[in-house]
């Protein structure tokens, strides 16, 4: 592949990427929305690091007076490029130039490597197209496109492990992984469980040294450049683990063991996998090719090596995060998501050109696996993306100007932040971010997303006004005992409805 035919190629991935996008009736809706969910959650934290740094307290959160203390850079960057009228109208957009450069990178690997046949290059431009996270858009991975962080830590991870795999340890290469860790530190909570996990595992599996010296150098390198945030904010992390670990994902009780045995450790991992077969089918590929050649030390051999731990490592992590148990430490196929990105597309085209079968054989499996992998983003789609968030704005905006003043309690608790980040109202029932203690939750929910509802945390916090999402009022009304017999009904739309405390 020449410059001029990467140039096209890079042209067509992102105008491709674009159509996609854009003429997705479901994903279009969803996106043009604004920020909604986690991304309206995004939206709250950049205005914040456009101004502060972390070891000072966010005014407009309620949920204590801690400082807030988390993984910043992805904020940083987005805020410093892009405004907030931007990131309302297009929050899709700062995801999108990230994937103009995850393409960019695959294409100039595929030219350093161009000793690749034409038909075979093709076929890892589409595997790369087409794998899950970029065309299965469904609640999981749709993530990896709105406003957060979670598709630039999954880049960062991935670059690393397709350059640890491809060129091990060099000079050049270990100050690359250094600078990759290093921003994977600080980008989110997930992030550096990710980097921590797999750099430990793989490097106990490989005997590799160097490859875990990465660890505490890019730590050392956080803590000089970040000293109010990196090592503040581990405590806080685990506080967060902590309490995540108590409330969330805890096994289902059965006192039958085989039933115990499928719901609680095998169904999770088996479900939550499926859209990574290609990177199973790795996997079990990598452990056939790796004991079925002759061990030496050549390149070709130390190669293989370092693919097969690499997936070796990682999928005993998911299988380990699989168990509901274990859940508090991410969701199980973000493992394989962060970490085969580059390496699944890129490397099993390959693996099945090397294998002892005939030509026919190694196209017909190949052109199986791109529809497989077709057929499940479909199935993804059928999954309606809802987006509540231009319902709101309409409330909002219909609404008397004292809600500019308004203090929030909110049903679920969070759908009052996109409130306050659009400047109605001034504070909100909102963590300061990274101080998610046990002892918080333990204060001020009932069940979580659902607040306690009680006259002590309404005067004491000041409330003025309370929003509520009208297909949750009854489960609220279950969960928290919450009531509007005290309240006044200020406006009401399909979706939403705005109480005045009396």
């Amino acid at each position: 592949m020449n410059i001029g035919v990467m140039a096209l190629s890079l042209t067509g991935l992102v105008v491709f990427r674009y159509i996609y996008i854009r003429y997705n009736k479901n994903i279009w809706t969803y996106f043009s929305g604004g920020p909604y969910g986690d991304a309206a959650t995004y939206f709250f934290l950049i205005q914040f690091f456009r101004k502060h740094n972390c070891g000072v307290s966010d005014e407009r959160c309620l949920l204590s007076n801690e400082p807030v203390l988390v993984p910043s850079i992805y904020m940083k960057i987005v805020g410093k490029l892009f405004s907030d009228n931007t990131l309302l109208k297009r929050s899709w957009l700062p995801n999108f130039f990230l994937y103009v450069l995850a393409s960019l990178f695959f294409l100039l690997m595929l030219i350093i490597h161009g000793d690749i046949n034409k038909w075979l290059m093709a076929f890892m431009v589409i595997f790369f197209v087409i794998q899950p996270d970029n065309i299965s858009l469904d609640k999981h991975r749709v993530h990896y496109t709105v406003l957060q962080p979670r598709y630039f830590g999954l880049l960062l991870n991935s670059v690393f492990w397709f350059l640890y795999v491809s060129y091990g340890i060099t000079v050049w290469s270990f100050v690359l992984m250094v600078l990759l860790a290093f921003l994977s530190l600080n980008t989110s909570i997930f992030c550096r469980q990710m980097t921590f996990f797999s750099i430990v595992l793989a490097s106990i599996l490989l005997l590799d040294g160097l490859l875990f010296l990465i660890l505490p150098v890019s730590a050392l390198m956080s803590a000089i450049l970040f000293p109010k945030e990196f090592i503040p904010s581990i405590k806080p992390q685990i506080q967060y683990s902590y309490q995540y670990y108590l409330n969330y994902y805890k096994p289902k009780p059965s006192r039958n063991l085989l039933i115990h045995f499928l719901k609680n450790i095998i169904s999770r991992p088996v479900y939550e996998s499926y859209p990574y077969f290609a990177s199973i089918l790795m996997t079990c590929l990598l452990s056939y090719i790796l004991f079925n050649i002759p061990k030496n030390n050549n390149a070709e051999y130390q190669l293989l090596r370092r693919l097969s731990f690499t997936y070796l490592s990682v999928i005993i992590i998911f299988i380990i995060t699989g168990i509901r148990r274990y859940a508090f430490l991410g969701e199980c196929w973000r493992y394989i998501s962060y970490s085969f990105y580059f390496l699944t597309p890129f490397f099993l085209p390959l693996l099945i050109n090397q294998l002892p079968i005939p030509e026919m054989v190694k196209e017909g499996l190949i052109l199986m696996l791109i529809l497989a992998a077709i057929a499940i983003a479909s199935f993804a789609h059928k999954e309606k993306l809802g987006n509540k968030t231009p319902a709101l704005i309409d409330l909002l905006n219909n609404g008397p100007e004292s809600f500019r003043k308004s203090v929030w309690y909110g049903v679920p608790y969070r759908v009052s932040t996109t409130a306050v980040a659009l400047g109605y109202g001034t504070k909100t029932f909102e963590y300061q971010y990274g101080n998610h203690s046990n002892e918080i939750h333990n204060t001020y929910f009932a069940s979580y997303p659902y607040l306690k509802w009680n006259k002590t945390i309404l005067s004491d916090n000041n409330v003025t006004h309370v929003l509520v999402e009208n297909e949750l009022l009854s489960k609220a009304q279950e969960i928290s005992n919450f009531s509007t017999k005290e309240l006044k009904l200020i406006i009401t739309n399909s979706e939403f409805s705005i109480y005045e405390i009396l």
